[in-house]
This record gives C-alpha cells, sequence and structure tokens, in this order.
C-alpha cells in the first residue's frame, strides 16, 4: 500500500484511523465542530476530543463486518468562532463546499458541539429529511431573544422545508409527539433524500451519558443502536452532539463510538 502525506511513517498515528486516505478517496470523512456558545448548560467543546479518543477504544467489528476497512479520513475540526454562531455557520458551510468538491459520494460525520451545529451542516448538505434523537424537541421560536441556539434550530430546519423526525423526545417544548421503532421503520423508506441522522446523547437516559441538559427516563445504548440500524442505511450523513465532561475515558464518548460504528455497518 502506497503512503499518503498523512501517514507517512510506519509507526506513528495521529488519528484512531489506521490509515488515513485522502480526501477525495474517502467512503467516510470526520468532521470535528467544537462550537459551544449558545447554552447554558455545561460546554461540549471538548465533544471532538472525547469521541477520537473513545474511537480508539472500541473494536470494529460488527456482525462479521469491520468498519475500519472503509476507507476513511478525519480532516480535524473546523476552527469555529466563539460566541458567533453566524461566523461559524459561514465556516461550517465554506468547510463542507470544500469537501464536496473533492468528494461527492463519501459519508459525512460531524463531531459537536453543540446542536446548534446541525443546523447548518444540513443547509451545507441540502439535506431533505433529519432523523433526531433527542431528549428534546428543539422547536422554541427564541431562546432568550435569540432565534439561532441549541433549543431552537429544529424550528428553523422545519422553516427551510426538512422533514424533521424526531426519536426519544419527553421534556417537550411545542406540541407532544411520540415515535416509535415500529412506526420509525415504517417511515424510513419514505423519506426524502439527503437523508442526515443528528444524535443528541441526552437522548439517553442520565445514567449512561454526561451530557449538559441530562434527562431522566430516556432510551437504553441498546434502543440507540437498534434505531441506527434501522435508519442507517437510508441517511448519507451523520452529526453526534452534546458529549460534556473533561475526563478519559468517557462512557459517554465510548456510546457515541459504538454508535458511529453501528451507522458504519450499514456502510460497508
Amino acid at each position: 500500500m502506497k503512503m499518503n502525506d498523512v501517514n507517512n511513517f510506519v509507526y506513528v498515528s495521529k488519528s484512531f484511523i489506521p490509515y488515513e486516505y485522502r480526501v477525495d478517496e474517502a467512503d467516510v470523512i470526520f468532521i470535528g465542530v467544537p462550537f459551544s456558545s449558545t447554552s447554558v448548560s455545561s460546554p461540549s467543546i471538548y465533544g471532538p476530543t472525547l469521541f477520537r479518543e473513545s474511537m480508539k477504544l472500541i473494536e470494529g467489528r460488527d456482525g462479521g463486518k469491520n468498519v475500519f476497512d472503509l476507507k476513511m479520513v478525519d480532516i480535524g475540526d473546523i476552527e469555529v468562532v466563539p460566541g458567533s454562531y453566524e461566523l461559524t455557520r459561514q465556516r461550517i458551510i465554506q468547510t463542507v463546499k470544500d469537501v464536496r468538491e473533492l468528494n461527492k459520494r463519501a459519508t459525512l460525520i460531524f463531531i459537536g458541539g453543540e446542536h446548534l451545529i446541525t443546523l447548518p451542516v444540513i443547509e451545507a448538505l441540502n439535506v431533505k429529511s433529519i432523523i433526531d434523537l433527542d431528549a428534546h424537541d428543539d422547536m422554541r421560536d427564541d431562546y432568550m431573544g435569540n432565534k439561532y441556539s441549541h433549543t431552537t434550530w429544529a424550528k428553523r430546519a422545519r422553516e427551510l422545508g426538512v422533514d424533521v423526525i424526531q426519536y426519544g423526545v419527553r421534556s417537550f417544548v411545542g406540541r407532544k409527539t411520540k415515535t416509535t421503532l415500529k412506526n420509525l421503520k415504517s417511515r424510513v423508506g419514505r423519506l426524502k433524500r439527503p437523508v442526515h441522522i443528528t444524535l443528541d446523547v441526552d437522548v439517553l437516559d442520565m445514567q449512561y451519558v454526561t451530557t449538559g441538559l441530562p434527562e431522566p427516563n430516556g432510551i437504553t445504548p441498546a434502543e440507540l443502536f437498534k434505531v441506527i440500524e434501522t435508519v442507517g442505511k437510508r441517511a448519507s450523513s451523520m452529526d453526534i452532539v452534546e458529549m460534556s465532561g473533561h475526563c478519559l475515558p468517557s462512557k459517554t464518548g465510548i456510546i457515541a463510538a459504538n454508535a458511529v460504528k453501528k451507522f458504519l455497518v450499514s456502510k460497508c
């Protein structure tokens, strides 16, 4: 195998990926987005670090498939602008545009950061349908006068004409809805593409994760993985948001890493 410029030392690793391909060759591209400026809770700026370090610890095999056999590259973190969603939004959109100019087919995985990062991601990818795994519906019209925050992004997405299918919501702001795994399965095949999965880790019960706004009575990791298995093949991109914490190893990071593995199994 011919070495590339970013991985040309046999015994040196800078990533969780055994061999990093060029962006134009990759099947999967990871992008960190450590933006956490609109929340009053614990910051999620260390989410990309927690995720990457956790990916080093998990087993890549699942059901006879090894996700690390996919051609992967981690391009690093977008240089976000603390306190400015608008400037950060521009940088996210431009980065996605630059990546797509080199590679139009790769699966993109974004690691946040707070949930507001999902909005510019779906704008840049022209997403038509979102599977939103979250404890909160994030459908406020504004938060303390701010139209763009981690509690309003889903309403802004719907205003863009995106179909937002929510799973696991139990702390309600708007009207109450309940999506079951059964009716999610029935809807998956009819979703307009491109489809994006957004995973706010607070969809899980608070015993499993460290996050800014934990909620009781959440789903289990086993249920989360089943949902991702159900919708993964239909989706072409994913993000994981609202991972908090300052310590490694991270139980939240391990669950996030395994969630990504379940998603990538559908791409093998």
